[in-house]
């Protein structure tokens, strides 16, 4: 992986600005890739030596690494260099599943191994007052079964299903969500209040397309696509994430599939090929749409010919908006994520419209919802290591 954009002019964001970022850029990388060498990470970033060195030494004090074993050197006859590695126990991280068949809490260490999940499937979305005060108790009450030093919990990450959201730099600070039913809901204030720790809140999507590039299981340009009850999408392009409400980024639920005629209503992408659509048209208006999306998928993939058509003629009306998509935008990858999204039939469907551009791969993530989220952590807590 490249890691572009590594210096900025000090007259854009100051110095302290900027060695803060690389030192959360090294950081990052050694989370990622370790062991690794400062050698490596000089490499990667177009640091100077005495830089990386430098960062190093203040992560190894803040307990983050620490020195493994020492390698020789190609390059330099005589000369060993150490490895870094990552200290299991120099932080920890929480990440939070919100998603209408998705609601959960875990706990992981360092280096991304997860030491616990809480269930919270039966937390209903009616009240989101009611659903995020138990889920921060429950959260909490994770995080005080184990033994671990807290003052290391450097926060928590949110992958989280929703239509719009109004961001606040990293985070989205008020939350749209169609599938959980909910409006203007301030996710990321109401968490950040009762767990007392600081909470970053990101579309699933993103954080999804976080997880394949953490996993090291992308490369090059991507674009990802998360298909469930809804759809979000989310790209990544010159080493930078971009996701439904950037400038410049629009959602793929607003792709138009059925212009109006005669100025009637347009008929969009979400309406055709979502979850939602796809249910509407097994089985009308449904009272709980997450049930009977898993009973849909379950029919479809026990032969039902109805719902393999339905899900087929879906990934169809999805794979023409991308081929727009990706004629415009070129990426090497796009990446199909969610129950819907991996279904067989949808997924086939996607594909068949897609041959007409051979060269860009077609893929499925099996990134979970509990790695997605700590990669949302993950990604944008690191700036607290160097006050641990």
């Amino acid at each position: 992986m490249q890691y572009p954009h590594t210096r900025q002019a000090k007259s854009e964001r100051g110095t302290s600005v900027l060695r803060q970022q690389n030192r959360e850029m090294i950081a990052s990388i050694i989370l990622q890739n370790a062991p690794i060498t400062r050698g490596t990470i000089s490499e990667l970033t177009g640091l100077t030596g005495a830089a990386v060195s430098r960062i190093t030494r203040e992560l190894i004090d803040s307990g983050l690494i620490a020195e493994g074993d020492a390698i020789a050197t190609p390059k330099r006859v005589g000369r060993r260099e150490f490895e870094l590695v990552v200290n299991p126990e120099g932080a920890y991280f929480l990440g939070i599943s919100i998603t209408a068949n998705r609601r959960n809490v875990c706990l992981a260490d360092a280096t991304g191994r997860i030491l616990e999940i809480a269930d919270c499937s039966d937390l209903s979305f009616a009240d989101p007052q009611n659903f995020l005060d138990e889920l921060s108790a429950r959260t909490l009450a994770l995080v005080d079964s184990n033994d671990l030093d807290k003052s290391r919990l450097l926060g928590a990450g949110v992958s989280m299903a929703m239509s719009s959201g109004i961001a606040d730099g990293d985070t989205v600070q008020t939350v749209d969500s169609r599938p959980l039913g909910w409006t203007n809901v301030p996710v990321q204030s109401m968490l950040t209040d009762k767990l007392q720790m600081p909470v970053v809140v990101e579309h699933r999507a993103s954080a999804l397309l976080r997880g394949e590039i953490r996993a090291g299981h992308r490369n090059g340009s991507v674009y990802l696509v998360n298909a469930a009850l809804g759809f979000g999408s989310s790209a990544y392009f010159n080493g930078q994430f971009f996701v439904s409400g950037d400038p410049g980024f629009g959602s793929i639920s607003n792709f138009v599939v059925e212009p109006s005629d005669h100025g009637g209503a347009s008929k969009r992408l979400e309406d055709a090929a979502s979850g939602l659509a796809v249910i509407r048209k097994l089985y009308g208006e449904v009272s709980v749409p997450a049930d009977a999306l898993r009973q849909a998928i379950s029919e479809a993939n026990s032969g039902d010919i109805n719902a393999k058509s339905a899900f087929n003629d879906a990934g169809r009306a999805l794979g023409t908006a991308l081929l727009a998509v990706a004629t415009l935008m070129a990426p090497q990858t796009i990446v199909l994520a969610g129950e819907v999204g991996r279904q067989n039939d949808f997924h086939s469907g996607v594909e068949e419209v897609l041959k007409a551009l051979p060269e860009i791969e077609l893929a499925r993530s099996d990134i979970s919802s509990e790695d997605s989220a700590l990669s949302v952590a993950m990604h944008n807590l690191l700036a607290k290591v160097g006050a641990i």
